[in-house]
C-alpha cells in the first residue's frame, strides 16, 4: 500500500487498481482526519489565523464528519 499512495502516513481503505494501456490506475478512500495531521498543506490550514482558511477549515471538518457517519460500514483506515 506505501508503495502506491503518495503521502503512505494518510490513512487509506478500500484500494482499487485497474489496468489502462500499458498504466495502472488506484484510488482509495482517504481519512479526512488522517490527512489533517499528516499533509504537510492541511496542517497549515489547521494552524492558519486567516478568517478565510478558518472558514475553509470549517466546512472541511463538517464533510469529514458527514462521511464519517455515512460510510462507517466501510470499515477502517490503515495507514503504511
Amino acid at each position: 500500500m506505501a508503495d502506491v499512495t503518495p503521502t503512505p502516513e494518510i490513512a487509506v481503505r478500500n484500494i482499487k487498481s485497474v489496468q489502462l494501456g500499458d498504466r495502472r490506475i488506484f484510488t482509495a478512500d482517504f481519512s479526512i482526519m488522517s490527512a489533517l495531521m499528516n499533509h504537510n498543506t492541511l496542517k497549515g490550514l489547521a494552524k492558519s489565523t486567516s478568517a478565510e482558511h478558518k472558514r475553509h477549515l470549517t466546512q472541511f471538518l463538517k464533510n469529514a464528519t458527514v462521511l464519517s457517519y455515512v460510510t462507517a460500514k466501510h470499515g477502517s483506515y490503515k495507514a503504511k
